[in-house]
């Protein structure tokens, strides 16, 4: 039986840095491994997911298991045994809507969808976290970034639903699912002196040794710097809101992907897909 492991996120927890290490792992060296690292393969997938938060609804679930099924059926033909996927939008795009919904209630809806539509497969959940307080500056950073809020911190803070926290967020995932949740912690690489996603690529069977070949991670997707925080919210405030989501986010976002990819094309394709 064929194994995935499911790097999905969690949001802000240093996906970006976990997807650069998994862009640059040379596919030769490990030709047991097939890494999809949030390109082509989930793509229809992960649009879904973004364009119904973008609505604020919640996206049909028929449409999203026929996405997962197209999947699911790329993956059966592929030689490995062991695949890794890293996409952290595939069930949430934000920490919370209007209607009091939230991310691990999210997952709950959705990642029991993925274990049935891959019921052939072993899967295995992971995800990174952090500690809350920082956890949640980021997130409400990103908000700002994407053009989706103009509140302060303090205010955007006391819509966060109560149930929206790492205890009772966890419980309510592991609740749904049958299938290991295997949780990281944001910290545990760097305090081994390792690059954030080497505990996740080690489940994955890649050595400490490849990992460190690799070498230095950029810094990428870094929060707003508070000047930077004071400007965007003033967008917001006054309804250019789309200028920021549509042209500059994208662009930061555009650069930060390109100095992730980039010397990707030295390495070879390989068997990740693009």
């Amino acid at each position: 039986m064929k194994k995935i492991i499911w790097h999905i996120g969690f949001r802000k927890t240093g996906t970006t840095s976990v997807q650069y290490l998994l862009a640059h792992l040379p596919a030769q060296a490990h030709p047991d491994l097939f890494v999809s690292s949030r390109d082509q393969l989930t793509r229809t997938w992960r649009d879904r997911i973004v364009k119904a938060t973008r609505r604020r609804t919640r996206p049909n679930l028929a449409d999203l298991r026929a996405d997962m099924a197209n999947v699911a059926a790329t993956l059966r033909k592929t030689p490995q045994q062991t695949i890794l996927i890293s996409d952290e939008n595939l069930f949430a795009f934000s920490l919370f809507a209007r209607n009091g919904g939230h991310f691990f209630q999210w997952a709950a809806e959705i990642l029991p969808l993925i274990e049935a539509e891959f019921a052939d497969f072993e899967n295995v959940f992971v995800a990174y976290s952090r500690p809350w307080a920082s956890w949640l500056k980021s997130c409400y950073s990103q908000e700002v970034k994407r053009g989706r809020t103009a509140r302060s911190y303090e205010d955007w803070r006391k819509r966060v639903p109560a149930d929206c926290n790492w205890t009772d967020g966890l419980a309510t995932i592991r609740t749904a699912i049958r299938s290991p949740l295997v949780l990281l912690t944001h910290d545990s690489d760097a305090e081994a002196g390792m690059p954030l996603g080497t505990q996740l690529l080690e489940l994955a069977g890649v050595s400490r040794a490849a990992v460190i070949e690799i070498g230095p991670v950029p810094r990428l997707n870094e929060s707003l710097t508070p000047a930077m925080m004071r400007l965007f919210r003033l967008f917001n405030l006054f309804g250019l809101n789309t200028v920021v989501r549509r042209v500059v986010h994208p662009r930061m976002r555009a650069r930060e992907l390109a100095r992730q990819r980039a010397p990707q094309a030295a390495l070879g394709e390989g068997h990740r897909l693009s």
